[in-house]
């Protein structure tokens, strides 16, 4: 096939699904896009808790032994006094 042109490229059979198939794909692709679009919302409103929570640290505004870590350490395990910084 020496050139790729227009006229060889519509004698190519092309296969695609039905139309209710494609309807399914981009009802699953549209969630799946929203999911993410929620995921990155979330994650920016955590980045901007921590640099307030940061900040607040920091400046000895809040402090560290002030701070209830409990429902942290439910989600990440037991932990060890070794693994705790000393103050």
């Amino acid at each position: 096939m020496p050139n790729l042109n227009n006229v060889v490229l519509s004698q190519l059979p092309v296969i695609y699904p039905r139309l209710d198939e494609q309807h399914d794909i981009v009802a699953i692709l549209d969630a799946i896009d929203r999911k993410i679009e929620l995921h990155r919302k979330k994650r920016a409103v955590l980045e901007e808790l921590f640099k307030a929570l940061l900040h607040k640290l920091m400046t000895g505004e809040v402090r560290v032994d002030a701070l209830d870590l409990s429902a942290l350490q439910a989600h990440a395990g037991p932990v060890s006094p070794a693994a705790e910084p000393a103050v």
